[in-house]
């Protein structure tokens, strides 16, 4: 790094040099301050880019500037000037958020995601114990940030937005329903067929199962099913539970319960906090603001493919007595985690559907629906870029013919110039103290006079206005107006 810094700001340096005669080589020349009184050498290394700033050397000044990076920083920090070492602090320090919510990413069939996955991981992080995927506490899904200064290990607290799906599950009881079951002798299938209807909060559902019956078949019944007709007023969709026992193959189905859940998807926002250190950092607590209340959304690319794909997952388990797909096999799973004796209470069954829902879109979102952002360039990647500019910024031609050593080559550039027409008033003058440019600087309208190089008479010439200064045109020299013991001369 030191090497490449030394060939850096040998190029830089030269650059420098060279920008007044680029300047005087225009067509339109330039103003003094750009011209025949720029000298960046003279510029304090720390702030010199700002000088080049103000003369709108703007390719210039960014060299300058990383050449500043390099030394301060790039340097001592690659050379292990600072090391690491554990140490406690309270403070702040900037993140960068590289992921945002964006519900438009599931694409079109047949590239859908497969929700079986976000299922599985929300079980075994409900009924298992299993660790959580990062950017999800298993309620609230979270953009993914990065710190932009190295912290180490330790606790960051800050304030953040997130994404959750909830489900309002309710009990209806058998008075509040008609359930219809038809035997095998009145439909002619060897099996029951039960139909269910019912109102919950102003959305009709409805729904028709067949249970085969055969000396084998499983003794509890827990079906789930979506309905996506409800009206915006009923809240748009519902997803039902009922659950039922049926002991033998007569037609025997007992304990009936129908749950219908109502589901919601906010964003809310809130104080998160994480564990740094770790790649990447770890979601540990997440705590929603109490004086805001969550907003509401429904993005409608994402609620109706949610609610029916993550009903579509079957499954057969031989080991297990219940009849489901694999999201009912999963919240009796987690019933019967709360509540070994009686897992299909009721109660215990709403706990368990309202954790499962929840838990499987806080997975989707955190590993699905957070596209990336764009990052923040690092100082290496600016030079690299700088660095392919200055090629074409080399190719600007100077009014040098000789690259200016010492006060014989000034001397030659300067011959029969407008400047030095300007310089012998001035030092003739009585109050001159040998300070040529702060002399120069009290010239009337100075500063609004522009120089160039004649190329056809090979001098530096001065021009009132913008004037074009090319091969073979006419320059107006004009008087130079001088402010000398309360009187003009020209």
């Amino acid at each position: 790094m030191t090497l490449y810094r030394t060939v850096w700001e040998t190029a830089i340096t030269a650059f420098a040099e060279r920008q007044p005669y680029i300047d005087l080589n225009t067509s339109t020349g330039g103003p003094p301050r750009s011209t025949i009184m720029l000298d960046y050498r003279s510029e304090p290394f720390i702030y010199s880019w700002w000088a080049a700033i103000r003369n709108k050397h703007f390719l210039l000044a960014a060299c300058m500037f990383m050449s500043v990076v390099l030394a301060i920083l790039t340097v001592p920090l690659t050379s292990f000037l600072f090391t690491t070492a554990e140490y406690a602090s309270n403070t702040t320090f900037p993140l960068s958020f590289e992921t945002s919510f964006n519900s438009n990413l599931m694409g079109e069939l047949p590239n859908l995601p497969d929700l079986r996955l976000p299922l599985d991981s929300a079980a075994a992080m409900r009924i298992q114990d299993a660790s959580r995927p990062p950017w999800t506490d298993g309620e609230y899904a979270f953009a993914k940030f990065v710190p932009q200064e190295e912290v180490g290990d330790g606790i960051v607290t800050l304030e953040t937005t997130a994404y959750s799906a909830h489900s309002d599950c309710r009990y209806i009881p058998e008075s509040q329903y008609r359930k219809t079951i038809l035997t095998p002798n009145e439909t002619g299938i060897p099996a029951l067929s039960i139909g269910i209807n019912a109102d919950d909060r102003g959305c009709q559902i409805s729904h028709f199962i067949n249970l085969g019956l055969s000396t084998d078949h499983p003794v509890t019944m827990l079906r789930v099913w979506p309905t996506t007709s409800c009206s915006a007023d009923a809240g748009w969709s519902r997803f039902s539970i009922l659950t039922a026992h049926y002991t033998d193959a007569s037609a025997s189905v007992t304990n009936f319960s129908l749950i219908s859940c109502a589901p919601s998807y906010r964003i809310t926002p809130g104080t998160l906090v994480a564990t740094t250190g770790s790649i990447p950092p770890s979601v540990r607590t997440f705590s929603p603001h109490t004086s805001n209340t969550s907003s509401q959304i429904r993005p409608d690319a994402l609620w109706r493919f949610f609610e029916t794909e993550i009903q579509a997952p079957s499954c057969v388990d031989p080991m297990t007595n219940v009849k489901s797909n694999e999201f009912g096999l999963y919240v009796y799973k987690i019933a019967s985690k709360k509540n070994l004796a009686s897992p299909l209470l009721p109660e215990t069954i709403i706990d368990a559907a309202e954790t499962l829902f929840t838990t499987t879109f806080a997975v989707f979102a955190s590993t699905v629906l957070f596209k990336p952002t764009s990052s923040p360039l690092n100082g290496i990647v600016t030079i690299a870029v700088l660095n392919m500019s200055l090629f074409s910024y080399a190719r600007q031609e100077s009014m040098l013919y000789e690259e200016p050593v010492g006060l014989l080559s000034m001397a030659g550039i300067l011959h029969n110039s407008d400047v030095n027409t300007m310089v012998e008033p001035l030092v003739q003058n009585p109050s001159f103290k040998g300070k040529t440019r702060e002399a120069a600087k009290r010239l009337d309208k100075f500063n609004q006079r522009r120089y160039c190089f004649d190329k056809t008479e090979r001098r530096i010439v001065s021009q009132r206005g913008i004037q074009i200064c090319s091969e073979g045109a006419a320059i107006e020299d004009g008087p130079f107006e001088l402010q000398i013991s309360s009187s003009q001369h020209d």
